[in-house]
């Protein structure tokens, strides 16, 4: 997607901001400035283009010589990302600092901050105040410990990706165990989980943080009287539930057609803006509160996404259509992120989603400050559920349970082709467990992106799992669904 929006409302904003315009890479002068925005409130870094608006050509290898001799210079680990954007025909360096909330940080031994547009090395006066805010952090919510948990509670396929990902942009170590990152990046306090932690990486996050969880809902129509096609609660960590609630999107959201001229051309859903706002409500929710929810909400003809906790006293929902400055409420949370690839330049989410809907012809995302809500709503965007179809079987396994196996009431209102493929995967896994290559391998007739979609639907019906690595796992029937199949062949 092009990304020089978030290069024009950079520079349409710069007043009351910490941004700097180089053309030219001094490495101490770039770690001091980075650590001085680090121990201030964030800011951005620009090559490419110089204070007098002229661009000049930067080095490919600028960014990885800047990752390895400045961003791994800081200390402690700082949260910074680094793209390379086109901009006006040539390629710009944005380099993004975050505000730091493990203040004070240093650059090779040496604390830096801002002085009005200036930056210096921190007086005693300077250094009083860093660590009265580090203390003010240390009681934020999500670095607050949950007494009397520990690692085994943690998923560690999803830690150990976590650290693969960690140790590609760091040249001090090649190699770590789950207990050193988790320590490293303040994860673990005093031998116990902290709340940020149970939310990332808990193998059961609602036994100890019910409000962890996130409910997804489909309704058949957007007027009044409106009936509950689908209604589901995912209990996950935050990358499983991020996974699944992508998955349900995958299946169930409506791709729409619409002529131009005598052409008949299938919609592209705005991908990008779905996924931001996804994002940005689980990451920046309010979990302090134990009533605290994420809900998405899809209708015929809008999805709309919302979370507790509303924007910050110094920004308003017009902040959220030009580049701003993004204060975060789960910084912890929202660096994991980073590191997962999940979030790309801090507080630029909301650009990349105007951008998304505008090159795919998409009415503007509209934002909402509700009580103590913050409400998305993306139209044109719809679901696939009827009335009369696969809702029923939906229904029925979020009323009842699991329903009678792989009956007609599951899958009614699937196509006969989408119902058979479903059919046969079930038996497949009956015999044993598989994985997606050889349930394609057996399948034969159909295409692996096909299957895919008919495996997510599957699990989304909660009639099948994935257990195991990411390339070495496979999938098994669920134990519900164990005792339904054998149920029904006996009967």
């Amino acid at each position: 997607m092009e990304n020089s929006i978030i290069i024009e409302n950079l520079l349409a904003n710069t007043k009351g901001r910490n941004i700097r315009l180089y053309d030219t890479l001094n490495i101490d002068e770039l770690g001091q400035t980075m650590c001085a925005f680090l121990n201030s409130h964030g800011g951005d870094v620009l090559f490419g283009i110089g204070n007098d608006d002229r661009q000049t050509c930067i080095k490919r290898d600028w960014k990885n010589k800047i990752q390895d001799e400045t961003i791994n210079k800081l200390i402690p680990s700082a949260p910074i990302t680094s793209n390379i954007i086109e901009y006006k025909g040539k390629e710009v360096l944005l380099i993004s600092i975050w505000p730091g909330a493990r203040k004070p940080y240093n650059f090779k031994g040496k604390i830096y901050v801002v002085d009005y547009d200036s930056i210096k090395i921190a007086s005693p006066r300077d250094l009083k105040s860093l660590r009265s805010d580090r203390k003010i952090s240390e009681f934020h919510w999500e670095r607050q410990v949950f007494l009397g948990t520990s690692i085994e509670e943690l998923d560690h396929q999803d830690i150990k990706k976590t650290i693969r990902e960690y140790l590609k942009k760091q040249s001090d170590v090649d190699n770590m165990s789950v207990e050193d990152f988790l320590l490293r990046l303040g994860l673990i306090r005093g031998g116990n989980l902290t709340n940020a932690a149970i939310i990332l990486f808990a193998t059961d996050p609602i036994k100890y943080l019910p409000q962890s969880k996130i409910r997804v809902t489909v309704f058949n129509t957007s007027k009044s009287g409106k009936i509950i096609l689908f209604d589901r609660v995912y209990n996950g960590n935050l990358f499983r539930n991020i996974q699944s609630i992508w998955d349900f999107y995958d299946t169930q959201l409506r791709r729409g057609e619409r002529i131009s001229g005598l052409i008949r051309r299938k919609e592209i859903l705005p991908l990008v803006a779905l996924r931001e706002g996804l994002l940005n409500a689980i990451i920046h929710r309010d979990y302090s509160k134990i009533s605290s929810t994420v809900n998405v909400e899809i209708y015929p003809d809008k999805v709309v996404i919302s979370n507790t906790g509303n924007l910050p006293e110094t920004m308003s929902v017009r902040d959220l259509k030009k580049d701003h400055d993004s204060i975060l409420r789960n910084p912890d949370i929202a660096y994991i992120c980073q590191i997962r690839g999940l979030i790309e330049m801090l507080g630029t989410g909301t650009l990349r989603m105007i951008s998304d809907c505008k090159e795919n012809d998409y009415p503007l995302p509209i934002w909402r400050s509700i009580g103590d809500r913050l409400q998305l709503t993306l139209n044109s965007i719809g679901h696939r559920i009827s009335n009369d179809g696969i809702s029923d079987g939906i229904n029925k396994i979020i009323d009842d349970g699991i329903s009678d196996g792989i009956s007609d009431g599951i899958i009614s209102g699937v196509s006969d082709e989408v119902r058979t493929e479903i059919v046969r995967i079930i038996e497949l896994l009956e015999k044993e467990a598989l994985n997606t290559d050889s349930i394609v391998k057996t399948l034969k007739n159909k295409s692996k992106p096909t299957i895919e979609r008919y495996l997510r639907l599957a699990r989304i019906l909660n009639m099948i799992e994935f257990k195991g690595a990411l390339k070495s796992g496979r999938y098994f029937l669920t134990e519900t669904m164990k005792r339904k199949v054998s149920k029904m062949k006996f009967q």
